[in-house]
């Protein structure tokens, strides 16, 4: 679906909806709530081998969306206007009984949705349920559509307030030492990152716990260590 957006403005700052006219109307209201994914890798009583720089144990949480992704560059003129929106992910935000609607995902894999001169500024963009107009969308909740138009469907993973990762990592062994590290990361400003580096002697145990997760070393070299999965982060130990 190729997708072509045009606004115009005329008169005393006063906004025209112009083109294929999908209604002019309020602002779009965000409705649309994203999948929340849980994540705890390895399972419970579980063998695994890691290389050194290799995550041994993960848990964490994050939201996955649905998203389109834009190829090429998808543009509009009309009078003193101009309208893009550049190659990249866009994520939903909003949907309702005619169609969904799409922002820029953040980060450097998402669009931008630009505009220039008299203007006004694009909210979203639109796909119509059947698949066979799109449309851009000011923030008045203006818009203007088009048949000519082409996007990817696909999901995109995102991070919002609440999401969190936590991990051990394998970084090698010293004499009967290994020693791995412990990073946490959330998505909350109040609870920043925080990382560790831990040491364990095998001759003393060749079972290793930190932070409620507990694994049991089956074989350790300088380049990978083999071991068992008894409890992750917050999980309740296999018997």
């Amino acid at each position: 679906m190729r997708v072509s957006l045009f606004m115009g403005v005329a008169g005393v700052g006063a906004l025209l909806c112009v083109g294929m006219l999908a209604g002019c109307g309020n602002p779009v209201l965000r409705n649309y709530k994203p999948k929340a994914v849980e994540i705890s890798s390895p399972p419970l009583g579980t063998t695994v081998t890691a290389q050194v720089g290799d995550s041994m144990l993960m848990q964490g949480s994050y939201s996955e969306t649905d998203a389109i992704k834009v190829t090429q560059e998808i543009k509009g003129y009309i009078a003193w206007a101009f309208y893009s929106f550049t190659p990249g992910y866009y994520v939903k935000f909003a949907d309702d009984d005619k169609g969904e609607y799409f922002i820029p995902e953040g980060g450097p894999e998402g669009g931008t949705m630009r505009h220039r001169a008299a203007a006004t500024d694009s909210q979203s963009l639109f796909i119509a349920r059947n698949g066979k107009e799109a449309c851009g969308i000011n923030l008045h909740g203006d818009r203007a559509c088009t048949a000519d138009f082409e996007v990817e469907r696909t999901t995109r993973r995102v991070y919002l307030a609440g999401s969190f990762q936590k991990a051990l990592i394998y970084n090698g062994l010293i004499g009967n030492k290994i020693n791995i590290a412990y990073r946490e990361s959330s998505n909350d400003y109040a609870h920043p990152a925080f990382n560790n580096e831990i040491g364990y002697d095998l001759s003393e145990s060749k079972n290793i716990s930190y932070k409620g997760a507990e694994l049991e070393i089956l074989d350790a070299t300088n380049k990978s260590i083999t071991f068992k999965v008894i409890r992750n982060f917050d999980s309740v130990r296999r018997q």
